[in-house]
């Protein structure tokens, strides 16, 4: 059932253009742009709550002791909100025109493989953090969804 009505047209003339594929990739950006804003709002808020929280969830599930988070890393948490403010910008911007601001993904693919290989090198060189292993197979995950979806949408095209 289709929806009618001048709300349900606006919305198929907005996107009439657009392959199924753009329209994907448009939607996942949108979902990266605000999970990218809450995340660097959970960071300025509760950064190390948040933290503690993850490595007791690491705890009840799979008996994943970790020390907890200390203070002191506000220096990095700084740049780490910085980098989801700036993600969540560059999926606001290439969901407008996947056309042409195709290149806003490759950064947000790039950003993402370089912190989920960041956090695998840290689990190993910094010790068995269960949010370690969170942030690197999030981060995995947000890299290949994106890339997998750009370049579907990249293809659709051709």
């Amino acid at each position: 059932m289709t929806p009618t009505g001048f709300f349900a047209r606006v919305h198929r003339m907005r996107y009439a253009g657009f392959t199924k594929q753009e329209r994907t990739f448009i939607g996942v950006m949108r979902v990266w742009m605000v999970a990218f804003l809450g995340a660097g709002i959970c960071f300025i808020l509760i950064p190390n709550v948040l933290l503690n929280y993850i490595n007791d969830i690491g705890k009840v599930f799979l008996k994943w002791h970790s020390p907890p988070y200390e203070a002191g890393g506000e220096f990095w948490l700084v740049f780490a909100v910085a980098l989801m403010f700036i993600l969540s910008y560059a999926c606001m911007l290439a969901q407008r025109n996947p056309l042409r601001n195709g290149i806003y993904a490759r950064l947000v693919i790039m950003a993402k493989f370089m912190t989920a290989a960041g956090f695998v090198i840290l689990l190993f060189l910094k010790g068995m953090q269960f949010y370690y292993l969170v942030s690197a197979v999030i981060d995995a995950l947000i890299c290949i969804i994106t890339w997998r979806v750009y370049s579907r949408a990249s293809l659709s095209r051709t």
